[in-house]
């Protein structure tokens, strides 16, 4: 069980001016029936208002919530910040958690005896896609088997929020690329499956995604455009013509939208 465990979890939460959102983030990790060690906070916005809601839940809370400033870049990015996080971690496991979304209460006691019981090194989660209106439907489920060319035109499963590792594991694969900002997850995953980092896919649809209108990622297009151009230049030579063609078809669809709410990353 769960509570018997001698892993201890760190939860990251990457922020940027998300201050409502940001409140029901924490509040899912607080609530947790496996409770974290300790929160940390990354703020990439130096924001007066976001290190009062961290210092409230510190007060308020039975764990460490930390409040963690992240300055001196040139690009806001999730991944950086989560970085920055893990390398002062005190738990032996990392938990991320974006901050437009939150955690069903059992989530952390489930993927900590996946974690011991397998035993792996990172577990996936199915997610749970909501919206405004209080809509919910099926999200993405990692596939039970890896195929990298999958991995390199789209994200088949993994985000921030629902990934679960071993910080050590974490730290020896070096951790997410922070200039990808919104395809480092694609990349992590990539680099953890070369590693040959354990994986579990936990089934159980315990991680809840927030869907927008226009999304967060998509409302910063160029950004987004950046970020991808940047990934498929990293694997570019690793591709195979058509992987190539699919690409960049995706890109020219991107830049001809300007926004996409709905297609993979």
């Amino acid at each position: 069980m769960a509570q018997n465990s001698r892993l201890s979890v760190t939860a990251i939460i990457p922020t940027h001016l998300r201050d409502e959102l940001l409140k029901r983030a924490i509040q899912s990790v607080v609530d947790q029936d496996f409770p974290p060690l300790e929160i940390i906070v990354v703020d990439d916005t130096s924001s007066s208002d976001t290190r009062s809601i961290v210092k409230a839940f510190d007060k308020n809370s039975p764990m460490d919530v930390i409040y963690m400033e992240r300055t001196n870049y040139k690009e806001s990015s999730s991944p950086a910040s989560i970085n920055m996080a893990a390398e002062s971690a005190r738990g032996n496991v990392l938990a991320i958690l974006d901050d437009d979304d939150y955690w069903a209460k059992n989530y952390l006691s489930t993927v900590i005896d996946q974690l011991d019981g397998e035993p792996a090194d990172f577990v996936v989660t199915a997610m749970t896609y909501f919206n405004e209106k209080g809509e919910t439907w099926n999200g993405k489920l990692l596939p039970d088997d890896y195929d990298k060319r999958d991995w390199l035109v789209r994200n088949p499963g993994m985000g921030c929020s629902n990934l679960v590792i071993r910080r050590d594991v974490f730290l020896d694969v070096g951790g997410f690329d922070g200039r990808l900002f919104v395809s480092g997850d694609r990349d992590l995953f990539m680099r953890l499956m070369k590693f040959g980092a354990r994986l579990h896919i936990n089934k159980n649809r315990q991680v809840l995604i927030q869907k927008f209108d226009i999304g967060l990622s998509r409302g910063k297009p160029w950004r987004m455009i950046k970020s991808n151009l940047r990934l498929y230049r990293k694997y570019a030579l690793q591709m195979p013509i058509d992987l190539h063609y699919r690409n960049w078809v995706k890109f020219l669809g991107y830049t001809k939208a300007g926004l996409l709410s709905k297609t993979d990353d």
